[in-house]
């Protein structure tokens, strides 16, 4: 998607805009998906994808969050008490999805059908294939917009610093942030 290119429909999640294009910075990426959303986890512009190897269950703590030139991270429980969902998004918003943390991290599955709440691509809910393998595989949860391996491009969560160009796309909307 370029930059300057509005949906082709109007996301359902989108809130207090009145303009049919996606937000463009932070303070609106927090407003996608019914709103109220706080930044956790950061990744900057580059090659290199966030450095946690916890699964996304928001104990790896690193980085300063006032300072989104380097990744960090806060823990999720001491930020968002009882969080039981996670908004992905690129820094621009172009990109984004919305999941509940069972179907992001409950339990190992490989090449699945897990469920997304609404995303940038569809505004209802609907499935995506993703790996949450376990063990040592610490680049997982794979969390794409598309089936993994359809859209490099709709990339919305690697970890353990995974640099694999194949997988860059995303981070050049401005990183990528969940919150």
């Amino acid at each position: 998607h370029s930059i300057s290119a509005e949906p082709s429909f109007v996301p359902r999640a989108v809130l207090n805009t009145t303009s049919s294009a996606p937000p463009s910075n932070l303070i609106d990426c927090a407003n996608l998906f019914d709103g109220g959303w706080v930044r956790v986890r950061h990744v900057p512009s580059g090659n290199s994808w966030h450095p946690a190897t916890d699964l996304l269950a928001g104990t790896d703590v690193y980085g300063d969050q006032n300072d989104d030139t380097n990744a960090w991270s806060n823990g999720f429980e001491n930020t968002v008490p009882g969080w039981d969902t996670l908004l992905f998004a690129t820094g621009d918003c172009m990109n984004w999805l919305a999941a509940t943390k069972d179907a992001v991290s409950g339990g190992t599955y490989s090449n699945a059908l897990r469920q997304i709440l609404a995303s940038s691509l569809n505004g209802e809910p609907h499935e995506s294939r993703w790996y949450n393998r376990g063990g040592s595989n610490t680049v997982d949860p794979l969390i794409t917009l598309e089936d993994w391996g359809v859209d490099y491009g709709g990339i919305l969560y690697v970890g353990a610093s995974n640099a694999d160009s194949n997988y860059a796309g995303s981070l050049q909307h401005d990183g990528v942030d969940v919150y």
